[in-house]
């Protein structure tokens, strides 16, 4: 948690949001930094713990129900 806290730290000072943005989309929590910019929310880790877990899924990176379709299918890619 400290890691996603401290790239917000590395630039939250950033007055422009278009160079915010350009900033926030090197990392991993690109919602969160934007919830923490606006006031939405108070920390990274309030934000992970009010939004539902397929937000925070994707916000680190993660697709649950791709990967138990996987593991499902015996390991296999899903076919769609």
């Amino acid at each position: 948690m400290r890691g996603l806290e401290s790239q917000y730290e590395a630039i939250k000072h950033i007055p422009d949001q278009k160079a915010f943005a350009i900033e926030a989309l090197k990392t991993r929590l690109l919602r969160a930094l934007f919830a923490l910019r606006a006031g939405k929310s108070k920390s990274i880790r309030k934000y992970l713990a009010t939004c539902t877990s397929q937000m925070a899924e994707r916000s680190v990176g993660i697709d649950l129900e791709a990967l138990l379709a996987r593991e499902a299918s015996g390991g296999r890619a899903r076919e769609g």
